[in-house]
């Protein structure tokens, strides 16, 4: 049985990574926001006729989050993705290839 080795990151992963984070949790957060809030409009209606207690409707939101997240985790990843790409071309790209090497 062969021990496979595990590669450290390069300077520039974690560069890469350091810029992506950021964009990506808030983007994630964001869009799930946005979700949220269209599902509560969009329910509005059932949730006033069924006169629902805030609990409840907090716990169905809670609910709600697993598909919502299956949704907002790609949606987040790309915006994370192209808003790192685009600052990077814009800003640091010059002075990154020159730290990279």
């Amino acid at each position: 049985m062969s021990r496979q080795r595990i590669v450290p990151l390069l300077k520039a992963h974690r560069y890469i990574l350091r810029e992506l984070v950021p964009p990506f949790i808030g983007g994630t957060l964001l869009f799930v926001a946005v979700i949220l809030a269209n599902t509560i409009i969009g329910q509005s209606e059932d949730i006033f006729h069924l006169r629902a207690s805030p609990r409840a409707i907090f716990t169905w939101l809670f609910y709600r989050l697993p598909f919502i997240c299956t949704v907002a985790f790609p949606v987040g990843a790309m915006l994370g993705t192209s808003l790192t790409v685009i600052r990077m071309g814009r800003e640091i790209g010059r002075a990154s290839c020159r730290e990279i090497g």
